[in-house]
């Protein structure tokens, strides 16, 4: 996978309050056979939501769209109201993957990446949690 860094800012930096559309900043990205990967957004995490909005509208135009459980957002806000799992994944069945030694080392080391934010995550759920994975898929 390469990385395209968007130029969205995260919610805390959006100052005049307008989400911004993921969707027209994703779309140009995408070839029709690439598979798409977005948090489900279970907690009330306002980026994720929008860019499982988007997931969503990907997966209407026929594209390939996994959703994952975001942790540790859904440990802490608990799923959102208004969010219907079973209408905005229907037809996908969550997946449950305990994750082995050398893949929850590699996940764990990615986290790691975002050494800002590590600290606040041991805090909300300890980073054992990360050893399991959801995801919804076709």
């Amino acid at each position: 996978r390469t990385a395209v860094h968007l130029d969205l800012l995260d919610a805390q930096y959006r100052a005049n309050g307008n989400d911004p559309s993921v969707l027209e900043a994703v779309a140009p990205h995408l070839s029709a056979d690439d598979t798409v990967c977005v948090p489900a957004a279970l907690g009330a995490h306002r980026d994720h939501q929008l860019v499982r909005d988007a997931g969503l509208a990907l997966r209407d135009r026929g594209h390939d769209v996994s959703f994952y459980a975001d942790l540790p957002h859904v440990v802490v806000d608990g799923p959102p109201s208004g969010l219907d799992l079973r209408a905005d994944l229907k037809g996908l069945a969550p997946e449950s993957h305990l994750l082995g030694p050398a893949e929850f080392e590699r996940k764990l080391a990615a986290v790691g990446c975002y050494a800002t934010q590590i600290e606040a995550l041991e805090r909300i759920a300890p980073l054992r949690l990360l050893r399991r994975e959801v995801i919804w898929r076709p």
